[in-house]
């Protein structure tokens, strides 16, 4: 999920932000598979180990090319006060 991101685009973090601001918890069965099949083998993710995963793997995440990259997408530019490494780590911990 967040471990691959040297190419993450900016859509892709734009959703991941969404997502965690209306607080959508994800169907863990699912998100192991999906990481198996990217990645080679499943995480286990539990409810009590997602918040640490997910914090570990947003260091990974370049924000300033996402930034640079959805930046011409979004109507409302201040929208881009979220691409920081603080305003993601606050939106994963409150989950």
């Amino acid at each position: 999920m967040l471990r691959d991101c040297p190419g993450t685009k900016g859509k892709s973090c734009y959703d991941l932000f969404w997502y965690l601001g209306k607080k959508v918890r994800p169907n863990l069965e699912l998100l192991n598979n999906a990481i198996a099949q990217s990645q080679g083998e499943s995480p286990g993710l539990t409810e009590s180990s997602l918040k640490e995963f997910m914090l570990k793997g947003s260091g990974h995440i370049d924000l300033n090319a996402a930034r640079k990259d959805v930046e011409r997408f979004l109507e409302d530019k201040s929208e881009l006060r979220l691409f920081n490494a603080d305003s993601l780590a606050a939106a994963i911990d409150s989950l």
